[in-house]
This record gives structure tokens, C-alpha cells and sequence, in this order.
């Protein structure tokens, strides 16, 4: 098991001569990785929570994320 703290930026812009530095959006939180021997393998499950901490209107105020296995 380990521990994760999380934190983010970044601008999200429709056209690339929109980007300004006032809008950047932040995220921070924290979550675990697990690391579960199954079928002769070691199979990773990662559960994160994180929050906005400055954002825009329209913007996920927080998510709940849960992998198991490998993405492809």
C-alpha cells in the first residue's frame, strides 16, 4: 500500500491565443495504490480523491477515481 498526494495546473483554452494565466485551474488530493498479487501477477488498484481549488464555471468541483488492472 502506498500513499499519494496529488496536485494539478493547467489552462484549458478553446483557441491557443486564449491562454492567460488567471484562468489556470488547480486541483489538489490525495489517494492509495494497492498492489494485489491475483492469477500469478501483481495487479495494480488505484483509488484517488481530488478537489478544485481554483476553477471555472462549468468545472468538476471534485472527483472520485478507482482503476484495477492495466490500461491498454
Amino acid at each position: 500500500v502506498r500513499a499519494v498526494a496529488l496536485f494539478d495546473w493547467g489552462l484549458v483554452e478553446e483557441d491557443f491565443g486564449d491562454v492567460s494565466t488567471g484562468r489556470v485551474r488547480t486541483s489538489g488530493g490525495g489517494g492509495f495504490q494497492l498492489r494485489v498479487p491475483m492469477f500469478e501477477q501483481i495487479i495494480p488498484v488505484n483509488i484517488y480523491f481530488v478537489k478544485a481549488l481554483s476553477g471555472q464555471t462549468g468545472d468538476d468541483e471534485q472527483i472520485f477515481s478507482f482503476t484495477f488492472g492495466y490500461g491498454l
